[in-house]
């Protein structure tokens, strides 16, 4: 008996061996070259390389989804939509352009002007810097940069109102209407838990 107990922990030992060696490793060395950019770019204090990580996962998912998912298609695709559209919105929030889009949606520009630079009395040095704007066109300027920051968080609520989704197991079986209902009928594509295949 004591022998056969030293061998099965031996054989398991060599299959966790042959796994770890065949699949993790090779796995972890894929992982890492997938995730190049984004480990690169990951910093503490900043979202980022988070983003960049998540951006990734999700273009991932969705490219395996669509293609080589087992899924059936009238669920898959509604999965696959917002998959997309949340990577879309995440490369959007990393590129920060929000200004260039509020410009695009009211239809004006920006209004720069050069700076001035004027001596400050009693100093032979130092100078103050002006903006040569009048009040019409910091507001219109104030204006484009309030939509910017509308854009940026609707941007954000989008994006986390997708991954949180809307149906989770817990209604499933507590709501009488969900029960007799099929799968195709209550998911809407939303939800990174529904996200599975």
């Amino acid at each position: 008996m004591g022998k056969n107990k030293l061998l099965l922990r031996l054989r398991y030992k060599l299959d966790w061996l042959y796994d770890t060696v065949r699949y993790d490793i090779p796995r972890f060395v894929r992982n890492l070259w997938t995730f190049r950019k984004a480990l690169y770019e990951f910093r503490w204090y900043d979202y980022h390389g988070t983003l960049l990580m998540l951006k990734t996962c999700v273009e991932i998912k969705a490219h395996k989804t669509e293609h080589l998912g087992l899924e059936i298609n009238e669920t898959r695709r509604k999965k696959v939509y917002y998959m997309k559209r949340v990577a879309y919105l995440l490369d959007q929030i990393l590129q920060d352009d929000f200004a260039t889009l509020a410009e695009n949606r009211l239809g004006r520009k920006l209004i720069f002007k050069e700076w001035r630079f004027e001596p400050i009395e009693g100093s032979t040095s130092t100078r103050l810097v002006v903006e040569d704007q009048s009040e019409s066109e910091h507001q219109h300027n104030v204006e484009i940069y309030t939509e910017a920051s509308r854009i940026e968080r609707e941007m954000w609520t989008e994006v986390f109102d997708i991954l949180k989704g809307d149906i989770y197991t817990h209604d499933l079986v507590t709501n009488p209407k969900l029960k007799s209902k099929l799968y195709e009928e209550i998911h809407n594509g939303k939800g990174l838990i529904n996200w599975w295949d």
